[in-house]
């Protein structure tokens, strides 16, 4: 064996593994490992390329838990394994896992992340707040840790902490709807409609696609009686999913809050019901309508 040529395989998988070139890594781990079976980060990184590019999580698995048989303080292949078992529902292994990473690596960001988010998970707010924390901690620049810290809070009902914690990350990282979008559900809660609606604008831009911002946008537009900008949210998400039962839905409602738009509402009633035949609200309102004016 030629400690050269295995670390060149592992080098080149290394970089098919950056370039996204799954089934190229995996393939050029197998050679290295088949050239030295003892190498514990050939065994991790193949890990790393089945769950990154196969989601064949019980695989990846097992090559961590090689990984680890080799070298049973790689704080990393413990924290990355954790999110296995998290993804397959063992909640417990995962904490395990996160537990062993932090006693190895106190320093280890992605295990005090990953743990944080397996706390809040299951409404442990608190143990979730205290993780994020030494996450930031660790790694200040990291605008994801913010952003989960401040959905902990959200989660808590501090909406000023949570919003205070997503500005933080909208200032590190501003390309990321999802920040955005968790400071404008606080903004809600807070009945602030102005600040979610420019939030929930924010999402839009970044993501044309993205319906429930649009759905969002449209309930706060109605808090404010803005009923031609809701129609225009909810005729949008019905572009983009013609078939979007809740969007001609809601649209209806809206539509008979508007003088004269009964007929309107009425055929995106129908329309629900093309969709849905046996839906009862549409069916319901249709009827509520037709009944007070007499038709």
């Amino acid at each position: 064996m030629d400690s050269n040529d295995v670390n060149a395989l592992y080098n080149s998988g290394d970089a098919y593994l950056e370039k996204g070139e799954y089934d190229q890594a995996i393939a050029t781990y197998d050679q290295a490992i088949q050239l030295d079976s003892k190498y514990a980060k050939a065994y991790f990184k193949r890990g790393k390329a089945y769950y990154m590019g196969k989601k064949d999580y019980r695989r990846a698995i097992d090559d961590y838990s090689k990984a680890i048989e080799l070298d049973p303080n790689y704080a990393d292949a413990y924290s990355d394994r954790s999110l296995m078992y998290f993804f397959t529902g063992n909640g417990n292994g995962a904490l395990t896992d996160l537990n062993r990473a932090i006693q190895l690596d106190p320093n280890n960001y992605n295990a005090f992340y990953r743990r944080g988010i397996l706390f809040d998970t299951v409404g442990d707010r608190d143990r979730a707040i205290a993780d994020f924390s030494q996450a930031i901690k660790i790694d200040p620049n990291n605008a994801e840790a913010y952003s989960a810290r401040g959905t902990a809070y959200s989660n808590k009902g501090d909406h000023d902490r949570a919003i205070a914690d997503l500005d933080k990350a909208i200032q590190i990282n501003p390309k990321n709807k999802l920040h955005y979008w968790g400071r404008a559900l606080s903004y809600v809660t807070k009945r602030d409609s102005d600040r979610a609606i420019a939030d929930f604008s924010q999402v839009i831009q970044l993501d044309p696609d993205f319906e429930q911002a649009y759905r969002s946008r449209a309930i706060e537009y109605c808090m404010k009686r803005d009923y031609d900008r809701a129609i225009a949210d909810y005729s949008q998400m019905i572009q983009i999913n013609p078939r979007n039962v809740d969007a001609y839905f809601e649209r209806g409602k809206v539509y008979m809050r508007v003088t004269g738009g009964d007929d309107k509402a009425i055929a995106d009633w129908e329309a629900v019901l093309k969709i849905e035949p046996n839906n009862p609200n549409a069916r319901k309102y249709i009827d509520m309508i037709r009944q007070n004016s007499g038709r």
